[in-house]
C-alpha cells in the first residue's frame, strides 16, 4: 500500500482542520501542517492540541503566510521538503490542500486512485487562456514589484497596508525583465514522488528564478506549473485534473470566489470524481459537510 502525505496550510478554523484530519486518518496516511503565524493562537486551541497527540501528524514551526505574496509558494515548498526528506518512512504521494478542503470520498477510494499507476494531478489554465493571460494577467502580476507579502513586526495592520499600497504604487514606474514561456492553474494538487523529486531539485539548481517570483502576486498559481509544463508527459502529470472541486463560475450569487460551497453544490461534488472540494466553511458549509460525513459514515460501516 503506496503511503500519502497531506499537506495543509491553516490560517482558521482549528476544530474543522481536525475533521479534516479524523477523516483522512489512516495507516498509511501523514500529515505535515503549517499553522499560518498570523494566527498563533490556534495552536493553543483544544483541538490543534489533540491532532499534536498523534504520531502521524506532524506541525511545522509556524510561518507567516500572506495571500497572494510569495510566502505561499515559499510555504508550500518548505512542506514538500520535509516530507520529502521525513526519515522515518518513504512517502509515495504528497497531496497540497488546505484548512478548508474537505474530503469527498473514503480514505479506501482515495488510496485506490493511486495504487495502480505513479500519476500525478494538478490543473493548468487552457492553452487559450494561457496565451490571453500572457498578454494582460501575467504582467500585473509577475512584471512588476508587489509588495502584497511584505510585513514588518510591530507595525500595525492599517500602517502596513497603506505602506504597501504605497510602494505598490511606486513600484509601477519600473517594469522587471519579463517572463516567457510561463503557465499557470490552480494551486492544489496531488503529487508523485517523482514529481516532488524533480521540483525540489529544480529549484534548488535554479536559485535565479525562485528570487525572480520573489515580490511577484498570487505566483502560487504560476511557479510550479512553469516548472513542471514541458515535463507533464514525462513525469506522467494529468494536467487539466486536480481532482478538486472549486467553482469559479458560480451559478448563483456570491460576494467572494471563490464560491464557498454548500449543500446546493451537494450533488454536483459527488458525480465530479473528486477528492476535495473546497472552500468549505465550518458555518456556511455546515449542511453539505453533514452530507459529506454522512456518505464517508455510510462507506466505512460497509467496510
Amino acid at each position: 500500500m503506496k503511503t500519502h502525505a497531506f499537506l495543509i496550510t491553516a490560517h482558521d478554523f482549528p476544530e474543522q482542520l481536525k475533521d479534516i484530519v479524523s477523516l483522512l486518518d489512516s495507516s498509511n496516511h501523514l500529515f505535515f501542517i503549517n499553522i499560518d503565524r498570523k494566527n498563533k493562537k490556534m495552536l493553543s486551541t483544544d483541538a490543534i492540541l489533540r491532532l499534536k497527540t498523534k504520531e502521524n501528524v506532524i506541525f511545522l514551526p509556524p510561518m507567516r503566510v500572506n495571500h497572494g505574496g510569495f510566502s505561499q509558494v515559499a510555504c508550500t515548498l518548505r512542506l514538500l521538503e520535509e516530507a520529502y526528506n521525513w526519515k522515518r518512512i518513504k512517502i509515495d504521494y504528497f497531496h497540497l490542500i488546505s484548512g478548508q478542503d474537505y474530503p469527498c470520498i473514503s480514505n479506501s477510494d482515495i488510496d485506490a486512485i493511486f495504487e495502480s499507476e505513479n500519476k500525478s494531478y494538478m490543473y493548468y489554465d487552457p492553452p487559450e487562456k494561457i496565451i490571453e493571460f500572457r498578454k494582460q494577467k501575467f504582467p500585473k502580476r509577475i512584471d512588476y514589484f508587489n509588495f502584497f507579502g511584505l510585513y514588518i513586526p510591530f507595525l500595525p495592520n492599517i500602517l502596513l497596508k497603506q505602506l504597501i499600497r504605497f510602494l505598490n504604487r511606486i513600484a509601477k514606474i519600473y517594469k522587471r525583465r519579463p517572463l516567457t514561456d510561463i503557465y499557470s492553474g490552480l494551486n492544489w494538487f496531488s503529487w508523485h514522488r517523482s514529481v516532488v523529486e524533480y521540483v525540489l531539485k529544480y529549484v534548488n539548481d535554479n536559485l535565479k528564478y525562485v528570487r525572480r517570483f520573489r515580490l511577484s502576486h498570487c505566483s502560487d498559481e504560476i511557479f510550479f506549473h512553469t516548472i513542471l509544463f514541458h515535463q507533464a508527459d514525462l513525469l506522467n502529470i494529468e494536467k487539466y485534473n486536480s481532482l478538486r472541486f472549486v467553482e469559479w463560475r458560480p451559478k448563483r450569487k456570491t460576494e467572494t470566489l471563490p464560491l464557498v460551497l454548500d449543500e446546493r453544490e451537494y450533488v454536483e461534488i459527488i458525480n465530479s470524481g473528486v477528492i476535495f472540494c473546497r472552500k468549505v466553511h465550518p458555518v456556511h458549509s455546515a449542511k453539505l459537510i453533514a452530507l459529506l460525513k454522512r456518505d464517508l459514515k455510510m462507506v466505512r460501516q460497509e467496510n
